[in-house]
């Protein structure tokens, strides 16, 4: 009997070692088998057929890929990677992705995903919300997918997907986004590009970028003045950022080391709020088209509640009215929801030099749309020199004032201190140069300023030079009597009180003729 049962124990025993021998040889062997047959071309076309073929059938629109050479420890490479949209537009297009691979495939088993360099070749995506629509056909895409699978979603938490990703090359890619409801459309094109991440957190909301580069980007964004379409009482815009519902914004850091533009092109137009007739040569941000922008900037940091600092190292650009930047750096840009602040702040277009300090004060960013009445600035200026033309073309309410129509290749060379609103201005300690004609010393309080004939100054004069032939040309409407053409240059020191055409002067007066 016991023999019979030791018999029994090995036999049990050999059984054991046989099935777990085999379940090792299952697990190691097949997926090497695999592997190998995934790298024989007739066997790799198979499985792409295959592929599109169930993908296709999951959402009802046509997919296609020309080639796939998958390793799984090296690697992904795709070409000819095709979607449709539901209504036969393409959704997206890749002439060329690769993909390459930190840790083996094998890692997603354990929701990470460590990639090295990611290169997209030729790249198109268009994301189109049509009319009468309340999803864009992105979403209308995703819905029919995830609702084949007839499963209820699980709300319970689950761990997180690493991902890991070190650089990102980009060539010719395009990514457009319409919205025929809205009557939007915008268009976001690169030549090429780099992006090396040192960390890329998106569930901790930690993004750490080493370097940006895009070469020859081009952004067009319009709006036509058609009538809102309002769908299931929806006029929501599309959610451009499939990703944001997962990512608390409030929560985010995002650091960029460096990034660099070379001659990019922005244009802009909303036909409902372009402001092109009645202003066609000032600054408008319904109707802009800047080109040839270059730009370069270091130690960008972004927190939540939109706190932004960093250092511009260069700017310039050109727009289509003629206005140019042709060199603008700051040591240090801080913006945030109520204000702007920029240390050491040098620029230079073809009227105007500036190297001082500046700052905005605001409520919100909306008040840049007022920025006559709205914008509180504080600055010291240290002998710039500032284009007359350059405040007309950026201050639309100054093409009201004869003043400054008049004298807009003019240029005034400011010192001292000069702050509040455009239409509340004041300055103190300042000296104001107007060429050779005109020297003013003092202080000032203003109202007004845009407004012509109802502009009001109270001014405090410590030294005033010029002469009356200059005031006339330069103060429409000036006139004096026949007699004080004899005064020629003078001297004042006193205050002046009141309008341009209007007002009280009271102080001592030295002329060519004598003193008063």
């Amino acid at each position: 009997m016991e023999e019979k049962d030791k018999e029994e124990n090995i036999k049990s025993g050999f059984a054991l070692r046989k099935w777990i021998w085999g379940l090792v040889v299952f697990i190691i062997v097949v997926p090497f088998i695999l592997f190998i047959l995934l790298q024989i071309p007739v066997v790799q076309k198979w499985s792409v057929d295959r592929l599109t073929s169930y993908f296709s059938n999951k959402m009802k629109t046509k997919v296609e890929i020309d080639k796939i050479d998958l390793s799984i420890w090296r690697g992904l490479e795709l070409d000819g990677f095709y979607v449709e949209d539901q209504s036969g537009d393409t959704l997206i297009y890749s002439e060329h992705l690769e993909v390459g691979f930190q840790k083996s495939l094998f890692s997603v088993f354990s929701k990470e995903l460590s990639l090295d360099d990611v290169r997209l070749v030729n790249g198109h995506v268009n994301v189109v919300k049509r009319k009468n629509e309340s999803r864009s056909n992105v979403e209308i895409l995703l819905a029919s997918f995830g609702s084949v699978a007839g499963e209820k979603e699980d709300d319970s938490p689950t761990d997180p997907y690493i991902l890991d990703l070190k650089i990102v090359h980009l060539k010719n890619v395009h990514y457009r986004i319409e919205d025929e409801n809205l009557g939007r459309k915008q268009s976001y094109q690169i030549a090429e590009g780099i992006i090396e991440f040192d960390e890329l957190d998106l569930e901790n909301g930690n993004v750490a970028i080493k370097r940006v580069f895009l070469d020859r980007p081009d952004i067009i964004i319009s709006r036509n003045k058609q009538e809102v379409i309002v769908v299931n009482g929806i006029t929501g815009e599309i959610d451009t950022v499939l990703v944001a519902s997962a990512i608390d914004s409030s929560m985010m850091f995002i650091t960029i080391d460096e990034l660099e533009i070379l001659e990019a092109t922005f244009k802009r137009f909303d036909e409902r709020t372009s402001r092109n007739g009645e202003y066609p040569n000032s600054f408008d941000v319904a109707d802009m088209e800047l080109t040839d922008l270059n730009l370069k900037f270091t130690d960008l940091r972004y927190s939540n509640d939109f706190d932004i600092s960093l250092e511009v190292k260069y700017l310039t650009v050109e727009d289509q009215r003629g206005f140019s930047i042709n060199e603008m750096s700051v040591d240090t840009l801080m913006i945030n929801s109520r204000g702007i602040d920029l240390k050491n702040f040098k620029l230079q277009t073809n009227n105007t030099e500036i190297n001082n300090d500046l700052s905005f004060t605001y409520n919100d960013f909306s008040d840049f749309r007022n920025l006559a009445n709205r914008i509180f600035f504080k600055v010291n200026f240290d002998e710039a020199k500032i284009g007359i033309g350059d405040l007309t073309y950026f201050i639309k309410d100054l093409n009201k004032n004869k003043f400054f129509i008049n004298n807009k290749g003019r240029q005034i060379v400011l010192d001292g201190k000069y702050y509040g609103r455009l239409n509340k201005l004041s300055g103190r300690n300042v000296k104001l140069y107007f060429n050779r004609d005109l020297q003013l010393e003092g202080s000032f309080d203003s109202r007004n300023i845009s407004d012509g004939d109802n502009a009001l100054f109270n001014v405090k004069v410590e030294r005033l030079t010029t002469n009356v032939d200059f005031l006339e040309e330069l103060i429409p409407g000036f006139k004096t009597p026949n007699n004080f053409e004899k005064i020629g240059d003078f001297n004042f020191l006193g205050r002046f009180d009141g309008y341009f055409k209007d007002f009280v002067a009271f102080g001592s007066l030295n002329t060519e003729l004598g003193r008063a």
